[in-house]
């Protein structure tokens, strides 16, 4: 070191320390070399992330045979108490169809879970994701980066709950989600 000194004197010496300490990345990360101010790579891998319109999702459920078929048997549930004189026990049943019409209207307004609707599409989830190469399922998300491609499944998860017969025997058209 007092070789370069006397050969180049002080101020060399501390620029050429103070390049030499500057080398982004030499001694730790810096904001370059973390990729906090880099591009994203041409060829990165991209997440797919399968997303669904709650509402519409909700009019798929609300209108299927699956959900008419539970509301007439909770229906004839509550009547055979009524014939059999068991007031207490179709008071409950009454109760219960009250309170799942207002877990509907709450699931709606955004403002209870969708647990009475999902496990209906446990079995599908699997396939889903493989036929549309997702990574990922999520109602909406509220920020996604852009390496990450969003797809809309809301008619595949609606197509998963047929439609219920209108008397008439006509079925009830679902509406299938063009987007948000």
């Amino acid at each position: 070191m007092a070789y370069i000194l006397q050969r180049t004197g002080t101020a060399a010496l501390l620029a050429a320390l103070l390049a030499f300490l500057v080398i982004p990345g030499l001694f730790g990360p810096t904001s370059v070399a973390a990729g906090l101010e880099r591009e994203p790579e041409s060829n990165a891998a991209v997440m797919r992330v399968g997303t669904f319109v709650r509402k519409d999702l909700l009019i798929a459920y609300y209108c299927s045979e699956v959900h008419t078929a539970h509301v007439k048997e909770l229906q004839a549930d509550r009547d055979r108490a009524l014939a059999a004189g068991e007031k207490e026990r179709a008071a409950e049943l009454e109760a219960q169809e009250a309170a799942e019409q207002e877990h509907a209207r709450r699931q709606l307004a955004g403002e209870a879970t969708l647990t009475n609707i999902l496990p209906h599409l446990e079995k599908a989830w699997t396939q889903i994701a493989s036929e549309e190469r997702l990574d990922l399922i999520v109602e909406q998300p509220l920020f996604r980066r852009e390496a990450v491609e969003e797809v809309d499944i809301t008619a595949v998860l609606a197509a998963k709950f047929p439609a219920a017969a209108k008397k008439g025997g006509k079925k009830k058209n679902t509406k299938e989600s063009g987007g948000r």
